[in-house]
């Protein structure tokens, strides 16, 4: 009985029609803070002392537009297509406009094909655990790995209640490939936004990307109104040098409030380099618009880097 089960499960999910879809839509975010950022004085590797140094700034934090869509080609085949820019809010400069997610493919039964500028499968394994992602928070400051090639195949899996997987072939022409291909997997079980499932879990690997091989895990949780993270990864460098990093976040969910808070440490060749140190709250003002305020503090151990501080408060609107 089991048996049939699970093999109507796996029919059902395989023979399944491509979702339909809109021709286009346009979408964004607006994400903008001010704020102090404040650098403490160090000692450089001369000897000579620098002092503190303090300054207000208005900032983006991945402030994007984009298209997306996609056509039916049959009842279980479309085509799609994303060309998604970010835009430096702040800067008025002819290089205010960047590129990031930009690819074509086919969706199917199969699965999902596409190729162009992409998310690698070992980034995308974070899922949304890094509470304080585009922000001085992130966890690109403790983690490397979280790469978006230019030249990538990418295919993710059908899900199948629940389970997911995705690949990403890297082209040697990739400008931080230094003439290699390279490749990344992820597996995993669960909703990154914890809604369908109150738990997420993920495992990714990855070979010869921008430098870097190694191995992440990831794991999240909703337990009542709180919600918790968790990722561990390792990485080997084309040096043969280790790099171990760490991160713990947590949030509360009171009706609009959402107080927040994160801890990551990133370890080089077995000793400490820096750790990084956020609190912050966001209120929902709409289901598109928030207010967000934070603090964080990056600690640079005996490298001749100076500490960091910033404590801003803004606004985030999507469309």
């Amino acid at each position: 009985m089991k048996k049939t089960i699970l093999a109507t499960t796996v029919f059902a999910a395989l023979s399944a029609p491509a979702m339909a879809m809109e021709p286009w839509e346009l979408y964004g975010t607006a994400n903008i803070s001010i704020g102090q950022n404040s650098a403490d004085s160090y000692t450089d590797a001369d000897g000579n002392k620098v002092g503190s140094e303090d300054e207000m700034r208005v900032e983006s934090h991945t402030s994007k537009f984009g298209l997306k869509g996609g056509v039916e080609i049959s009842e279980a085949l479309a085509a799609i297509y994303k060309l998604e820019f970010g835009i430096d809010t702040t800067n008025g400069s002819k290089d205010n406009i960047k590129g990031r997610n930009q690819y074509a493919g086919l969706q199917g039964n199969f699965g999902q094909v596409v190729i162009g500028r992409n998310d690698t499968a070992f980034k995308t394994a974070k899922g949304k655990i890094d509470l304080f992602s585009d922000y001085e928070g992130d966890m690109k400051h403790t983690f490397k790995g979280n790469q978006r090639a230019d030249q990538t195949l990418t295919y993710a899996l059908p899900k199948l209640s629940g389970f997911f997987g995705k690949a990403t072939y890297v082209a040697e022409q990739d400008e931080d490939q230094d003439g290699e291909n390279g490749f990344a997997l992820n597996i995993g079980y669960g909703d990154a936004k914890l809604k369908k499932t109150n738990f997420y879990l993920a495992a990714a690997y990855q070979d010869k990307i921008a430098g870097y091989d190694g191995w992440r895990l990831a794991a999240a949780g909703s337990l009542y109104n709180f919600k918790l993270g968790a990722i561990y990864q390792q990485l080997e460098d084309q040096d043969k040098v280790d790099r171990d990093s760490w991160l713990l976040s947590a949030g509360y969910s009171a009706g609009n409030w959402f107080p927040k808070i994160q801890y990551s440490v990133q370890e080089v060749g077995g000793n400490d380099y820096n750790d990084v140190f956020s609190v912050g709250v966001d209120y929902k003002l709409h289901k598109k618009t928030k207010l967000f305020a934070y603090w964080t503090g990056n600690d640079f151990d005996s490298n001749g880097k100076s500490d960091l501080s910033t404590i801003a408060l803004g606004i985030k609107h999507s469309f």
